[in-house]
């Protein structure tokens, strides 16, 4: 449980960023963007960094354990360093 929330620091990083270039494709390219753009784009948007987020934090960190002793040590994973702090 230690770790949900660093997942949804991941979650809310990845969101900022879908929504930036959301932002960014409707203000430069305005036309495309109304003639392109449709509404499942939006759900995708919303999805995307919910799946990135357990893709790139929870996956490797229940994938890359190692049991030690009859206990899990979790092994050496740059999110794992950056993020968990203790």
């Amino acid at each position: 449980m230690k770790y949900l929330p660093v997942l949804g620091m991941n979650v809310g990083n990845i969101g900022l960023v879908v929504i930036t270039l959301e932002r960014y494709f409707k203000v430069v390219h305005a036309i495309a963007h109304r003639k392109y753009y449709k509404k499942w784009m939006t759900k995708v948007g919303v999805a995307v960094p919910w799946i990135a987020g357990f893709g790139t934090f929870a996956i490797p960190l229940y994938t890359w354990t190692t049991p030690v002793k009859d206990k899990a040590i979790i092994t050496v994973c740059v999110l794992a360093i950056f993020l968990c702090t203790e």
